[in-house]
């Protein structure tokens, strides 16, 4: 194994940087194929390895890591990348947002990198996040075996026309919500999404949905939507404001105090208010009950005296 870092920053036999930074166009590093040695070509070695920092390389167009088992790639200041191959690698970081910065250095602000179209990234099975916002004319997405990635996808940031591009399995349900999309709104690939059109479409469609199920017509307007719930519902149907207003006539008849009525506009469903208007009802009759058989014993007991009185007297 060798590692990246050290490869890409290393010299070559003869002393000379092995990619000079300022002039380089094209990088690909590969494994060196049966019978082929590091000295056939300077492209041909062992495996990669590790973390890696592609920085300042000028005018680098495009660079080829497909293979090896680089574990982190990071791509700074290198404004003219239009292709990134690090396919069938061990990537756990993937972090080219920095492509093109406000000052050309690695502290500097992200600034949108034109130039990058083609990014390759499949069979990195442990990459979980990748990010595209600083990505505007990227036309070629390719995924496939990542098979974390799905996990985190609302962390990718797709840009316009992308979507068509993408090939991994795992990235499928984008094709297939925008053609969702486009198909509730009814406009062709090549149309702007609207969203406050889409909002109004599926609006429309639910609304649809339900004069259908009403058996109503398409032209039913929303009173007669109501008027047809309200008929479904019955005629013996109550609701919760009118069976308040019932009881508390009813419940003041009764002597029950306000506070205790009041409770009644509280409850959840007309349900609740006619389970608490029963209880306050009956705990009515129980008082009242109570003070009659008071009033009872009290009536004997006067009988009684009565009764007593005489016969003292007599």
């Amino acid at each position: 194994m060798t590692i990246a870092q050290d490869y890409l920053d290393g010299n070559k036999a003869d002393g000379s940087k092995r990619f000079d930074k300022a002039t380089i166009t094209k990088i690909e590093i590969r494994e060196k194929g049966i019978g082929e040695t590091e000295n056939d070509e300077d492209i041909l070695i062992d495996k990669l390895t590790g973390k890696l920092k592609v920085k300042n390389f000028l005018n680098l167009a495009e660079i080829i890591l497909e293979g090896h088992e680089i574990e982190e790639a990071i791509f700074i200041n290198c404004p003219l990348l239009e292709k990134i191959n690090v396919a069938r690698n061990k990537i756990t970081k993937l972090d080219f947002t920095k492509l093109k910065t406000s000052d050309s250095t690695e502290t500097g602000n992200s600034v949108p990198g034109d130039a990058l179209k083609n990014l390759a990234i499949d069979n990195n099975p442990d990459l979980e996040e990748v990010s595209l916002e600083y990505c505007p004319n990227l036309g070629t997405f390719n995924a496939r075996g990542n098979t974390k990635l799905k996990k985190k996808l609302h962390t990718v940031l797709v840009a316009e026309g992308l979507v068509d591009h993408i090939n991994g399995e795992k990235l499928k349900h984008y094709k297939e919500i925008k053609k969702v999309i486009r198909e509730i709104l009814g406009v062709g690939d090549a149309d702007p999404v609207d969203v406050t059109t889409l909002k109004v479409k599926i609006e429309s469609k639910i609304l649809k949905f339900v004069k259908s199920e009403l058996g109503l017509g398409t032209s039913a307007t929303q009173s007669q939507i109501i008027a047809k719930i309200r008929e479904l519902v019955g005629p013996g149907y109550i609701s919760k404001v009118s069976l308040v207003s019932d009881a508390e006539d009813s419940l003041k008849g009764l002597g029950v105090a306000e506070g205790e009525i009041s409770k009644l506009g509280a409850a959840a469903s007309a349900r609740d208010v006619e389970l608490s208007r029963n209880k306050l009802v009956n705990d009515k009759f129980n008082e009242l009950q109570t003070k009659l058989n008071h009033a009872h014993y009290i009536n004997i007991g006067l009988g009684t005296l009565s009764v007593g009185v005489l016969l003292i007297l007599t």
